[in-house]
């Protein structure tokens, strides 16, 4: 009958205890569909000492979900859009919902679980699991009304995107031909410009050159001109 009566007393401590351990101190977070949600844990992890993450669903008769660091790899393959994080600066484990989605929304805590192995006077051995809690409860809310916004903003503004495209193709392409036509007369205006020019001065060479051949014709009618010499009587 002690024995009875020392476990019942001792079960009641340890709920009333964990009962005031968490913290009434809530925090809201509020996500899209698909996004990455990452939770930070407040526990430290000791030697014989894990973090374990607790998820209380928001529907209706869903058991608490336990996530335990001992199980790590069982647990992501059990649920694979949940990782931990290992964070080196709190010496604990973050948790990141990949791709959150309905079923992730509820209330997120942390805590530790240690296990220890106590000895009664009558030499019993009894191990116990003690289970300690953080500070900071996180309760995560999907808001679909921004994922579905946005996806209607995004198709009404591309609708309206084309629209103004194909209403502006005509007087684009009349733009663009204008532009064509002006840009092909500069350039055969130049390039006729740049031919009279070369024409004029090949015409001036020409001239020249044959002003400085009539030039050499008279100098030489001149040098080879016989001198009269009056003849003697």
């Amino acid at each position: 009958m002690n024995q009875l009566h020392v476990a019942l007393v001792i079960c009641f401590g340890v709920t009333l205890w964990s009962h005031f351990s968490i913290s009434t101190s809530e925090v809201q977070m509020t996500a899209r569909p698909g996004e990455n949600i990452l939770l930070y844990c407040d526990c430290k992890q000791s030697s014989g000492v894990y973090i374990v993450w607790y998820k209380n669903s928001s529907h209706e008769d869903t058991p608490t979900l336990v996530l335990n660091i001992k199980t790590d790899l069982e647990t992501e393959k059990k649920f694979p859009h949940f990782k931990f994080l290992k964070n080196f600066t709190f010496n604990s484990y973050d948790l990141l919902i990949v791709q959150a989605n309905n079923a992730d929304e509820g209330l997120y805590y942390c805590g530790t679980e240690e296990s220890k192995v106590e000895q009664y006077k009558n030499k019993t051995m009894v191990q116990k699991t003690i289970y300690q809690y953080g500070n900071i409860t996180t309760k995560i809310t999907l808001d679909q009304t921004v994922c579905n916004s946005n996806i209607t903003q995004t198709v009404e503004g591309c609708a309206a995107c084309w629209k103004m495209l194909f209403s502006l193709c005509p007087a684009l392409s009349v733009l663009f031909a204008l532009i064509s036509g002006v840009t092909v007369y500069l350039f055969y205006k130049k390039a006729a410009k740049k031919a009279q020019e070369n024409n004029r001065r090949l015409e001036t060479r020409r001239q020249t050159r044959e002003t400085q051949d009539e030039n050499v014709c008279y100098a030489a009618l001149e040098i080879h001109r016989p001198s009269q010499r009056p003849k003697r009587k």
